[in-house]
């Protein structure tokens, strides 16, 4: 399987999502996702204090059950906006933050998954996984601007990225500030 087979920058753009054809896989992969958030909250919901289970457990009670219920909705908000871009502006036209760009990939050791005229993928496997999960990161690149968005590609399942756009986005900022002096 291709990833970002038929990715359509202008209605990316236009959105501010991500906008590819996507295999049944993936469909059934967020689908997947969505549900076990959902179980998730309703177990936080409904395992309440009145049950006798962690009426005398306060770290459960006061630590964990939070926790839980924290975590699924964050990782449904995730899931929800996975495909969102982040906007960078730049000083530089499209072929310069595209260079700029690759010279970063090379410094930070990622591989590059496709170059296109105004995109590039870059390819980077995921710490700790079993499997050979990849995390994708997609920049839609021009004049003066660069779009990007951080999409994970794990077997048997859609699980969103929760921090690493974070940090991206916090590099992107320092990549075109130092550059922008």
């Amino acid at each position: 399987m291709e990833k970002f087979r038929d990715l359509d920058t202008e209605q990316s753009i236009a959105k501010n999502k991500l906008v590819y054809r996507q295999s049944w896989g993936d469909k059934f992969g967020v689908i997947q996702g969505y549900f076990i958030c959902g179980i998730l909250l309703l177990y936080t919901v409904f395992f309440h204090p009145a049950t006798g289970v962690i009426k005398d457990e306060p770290f459960i009670l006061y630590f964990l059950v939070p926790f839980l219920f924290l975590s699924s909705i964050y990782i449904g908000y995730r899931q929800f906006t996975q495909k969102s871009l982040l906007k960078q502006a730049t000083n530089y036209k499209t072929e310069k933050a595209g260079d700029m760009l690759l010279a970063y990939a090379h410094e930070k050791d990622y591989s590059t998954y496709k170059i296109g005229k105004d995109c590039v993928i870059w390819e980077d496997s995921i710490m700790f996984s079993a499997h050979d999960d990849k995390k994708y990161t997609v920049f839609i690149i021009r004049d003066y601007c660069i779009w990007f968005c951080v999409i994970k590609e794990i077997k048997g399942s859609n699980r969103p990225v929760l921090f690493s756009h974070l940090f991206l986005e916090r590099d992107m900022k320092e990549l075109f500030a130092n550059t922008n002096s």
